[in-house]
Order: structure tokens, then C-alpha cells, then sequence
């Protein structure tokens, strides 16, 4: 494996350095975060693993793991520590971090911790070729307040980052339409706010969501939204590559809304207008867009080509 270590402490770094080489692995050290955070962003290709201290100047252990998230959430980051830094830890695991040591660091702690990190590499590398037979779903119900817009993208983003990764495409796209998807279902759907409000005024929109959030008609409604990640067979330009479908349902408790009336009045003009730029970035970026017929509830698929497995 290549391993990024980095700890200001000089003489532990160069002994962590060279115990973790004589394990058989690549290790690059920096003395603080922001280093790190140079090589990191910079080395192609990437690193397997993160092992940083958490107090550190420049930049500390949490800062870098922010910023590491940023670019890559799923490379395991492990966190080292002391004693008296267990709530420092606490909050490295909240941000997702791989594991934490505690210092002084022992042999045995250091082998588990590095032999964890390589099942997770086999696994990496093993994904691909279980692509043709891995499907998933996951649903959520949500209370019809705005604030779980975000909280749904991150949670769906853990299941289709991945493949897009593997794909090296369709991250923005789908992100980008997911969030626009959630929002109608949330503000146009269930809470029933005129998008045409925000041409008159943003204040008054955004006056208007808070109202509904909390009038009892309407804040009491509920979203459900549904991903489903399902292969969908070889690519037939391209047999070295499988074809995965990533597929979002939302529906909302409104009214619904006459959608053969909503598109024949789009034009490319709308991408310039606050009302009208959601419903056509949605249809630029996805492969598949379709609505039930109240218009309530909105389908939508990307299909990703993500090389094979052998």
C-alpha cells in the first residue's frame, strides 16, 4: 500500500516511517497538514491510506481530514492521538475517520490498524469485478423541512460516489440533480410554494418556506425519496465496461402540477431564470426523466459505463 504519514514530531515520524516500510509498504511523509494536504491533492496516483497526528501547526490532524474528505470520502484516514485528546478523536470519527491510535503507539495496535486498511483496499480493488451482480436500495421518509435536503444528498452520495469514481464520471451531474429533484419535492411539492414567487422577490420566497415549514397543513408532510443502484449488463460499444443504472423516486404529498404544461413551455432561456433552471439542468444531466401523473412523484437515471472487473 502507499501510505501518507504525518506527524511534526521528527524522530517518531522517521521511526513510524520505517516500521511501516518494513511491513512491505510505500510511505511518503510531511510534517504538518498542509504538506499533507499538498501531496495529496498532487501525487497521482493517490495514496491507499492517511495516518496523521492531530495536533499539528500550518494545519492539524482535523483540518486535513476535513480537506481530505473534500477530495476523496472514502480513503481510510486514521487519527493519532494521546490520552488526553480522546474528544479530539471523537470528533475525527464523526468526520468520518478511519480509526484513531493513541500515542505512544505500540507494534501490535499499528499491524491491526494497517491490516484493516488492506482488507479495505482488497475490497477496492475486488469491486469492480462484482459489478454485474450488485444491486442496492435504500429509501428514505422525510419530514418536509428544507434542512434535510442536504442531509439526503450526503446520505445517496455514499451510495453512488463510488461508481462514479469508477466511472470517472457522473458525480456533479447527479449530484447537481439530486439536490434540484429534493428541493421541488420539498418547497414546490409538499409546501406548495409558487417557484414564480422568487422572480418577485427572494426574501418573500424564502418568508414563504419558513411560514409552510411550520403551518400544520403543510410542514407535516412528508418526502420519500428512493435510490436504486442495479447493473444493467455489458456495454455494447465497449464490452470491457458494465453499464450501472443509478435511479432516484421522489415523491412528495403535495397537489402535484400539469408536467405536459410545465415542459412545453421549457426553453434554453429558463437556465437563466430562478424558477425555470431546475426542471432543465435536471433533463441536461440525466439519462432518464419521467413524472407520474398527478406530478407528484419524479423518476429519474444515470447510467454509468465503469470498466469491468476480471
Amino acid at each position: 500500500m502507499k501510505i501518507l504519514l504525518v506527524d511534526d514530531e521528527h524522530l517518531l515520524l522517521e521511526l513510524l516511517a520505517e516500521t511501516i516500510s518494513h511491513e512491505g509498504h510505500d510511505v511518503v511523509t510531511a510534517v504538518n497538514g498542509k504538506i499533507a494536504l499538498d501531496l495529496f491533492s498532487k501525487t497521482k496516483p493517490g495514496f491507499d491510506a492517511v495516518l496523521t497526528d492531530i495536533k499539528m501547526p500550518e494545519m492539524d490532524g482535523l483540518s486535513l481530514l476535513k480537506q481530505i474528505r473534500n477530495l476523496d470520502p472514502e480513503i481510510p484516514v486514521v487519527i493519532m492521538t494521546g490520552h488526553g485528546d480522546l474528544d479530539l478523536s471523537i470528533q475525527a470519527l464523526r468526520l468520518s475517520a478511519f480509526d484513531y491510535m493513541l500515542k505512544p503507539l505500540n507494534l501490535a495496535s499499528l499491524q491491526q490498524v494497517l491490516e484493516k486498511i488492506a482488507a479495505v483496499c482488497q475490497l477496492h480493488q475486488e469491486l469492480p469485478a462484482l459489478l454485474p451482480f450488485m444491486e442496492s436500495s435504500t429509501t428514505l421518509t422525510l419530514p418536509c423541512q428544507t434542512r434535510w435536503i442536504s442531509v439526503a444528498v450526503s446520505h445517496f452520495q455514499q451510495i453512488y460516489a463510488p461508481l462514479c469514481r469508477m466511472a470517472n464520471e457522473g458525480f456533479q451531474e447527479i449530484t447537481t440533480s439530486l439536490y434540484e429533484l429534493l428541493s421541488n419535492a420539498f418547497i414546490h411539492g409538499s409546501l406548495e410554494v409558487d417557484s414564480r414567487l422568487k422572480e418577485e422577490s427572494w426574501d418573500k420566497f424564502e418568508n414563504m418556506v419558513r411560514l409552510r415549514e411550520v403551518d400544520p397543513i403543510f410542514g407535516t408532510r412528508k418526502v420519500h425519496a428512493h435510490c436504486h443502484v442495479a447493473p444493467e449488463g455489458i456495454s455494447t460499444e465497449d464490452p470491457t465496461h458494465v453499464i450501472v443504472g443509478v435511479t432516484f423516486d421522489v415523491e412528495d404529498e403535495g397537489k402535484g402540477f400539469d408536467t405536459a404544461k410545465l415542459l412545453k413551455a421549457r426553453d434554453p432561456m429558463d437556465l437563466l431564470t430562478a424558477s425555470g433552471r431546475g426542471i432543465m439542468m435536471i433533463q441536461m444531466f440525466m439519462d432518464e426523466v419521467s413524472w407520474n401523473e398527478k406530478g407528484n412523484r419524479m423518476h429519474l437515471k444515470k447510467r454509468l459505463r465503469i470498466p469491468r472487473g476480471e
